[in-house]
């Protein structure tokens, strides 16, 4: 598996704890993007897991779409109308978050903490 300096060297942007953090709590904690994003990639992650079919860095490219949507409505929330997502959330940042959801949920997955059960 790739380390946590390997996957950001590869990324453009400044690395901003505090950014990361912030992005990652409102991805996760936000009802609406986790009922209508998160929780059917979870299950389809799930799903491939299961099926022995996960590819890690597959997973972390599709939690990177539901964090550049989390990074889009964080913008809608908290900031002026023309304020943009990269000058928030660089993409460095971004990515590192949709990294660390995607570890989180594969450490859930390899203990056995699953959405639903068959």
């Amino acid at each position: 598996m790739i380390t946590d300096e390997t996957f950001l060297s590869r990324r453009r942007g400044v690395y901003d704890p505090v950014a990361n953090r912030e992005l990652e709590l409102f991805a996760m904690n936000h009802g609406g993007l986790y009922r209508k994003f998160l929780e059917p990639l979870y299950l389809r992650m799930e799903a491939r897991y299961r099926k022995e079919d996960y590819i890690f860095l597959e997973s972390v490219k599709s939690y990177k779409i539901v964090v550049d949507y989390a990074a889009q409505a964080y913008i809608n929330e908290h900031a002026t109308p023309n304020f943009k997502v990269s000058e928030m959330f660089t993409s460095k940042c971004r990515w590192y978050v949709a990294y660390s959801i995607a570890k989180t949920h594969l450490a859930e997955m390899k203990i056995g903490n699953y959405i639903y059960r068959d």
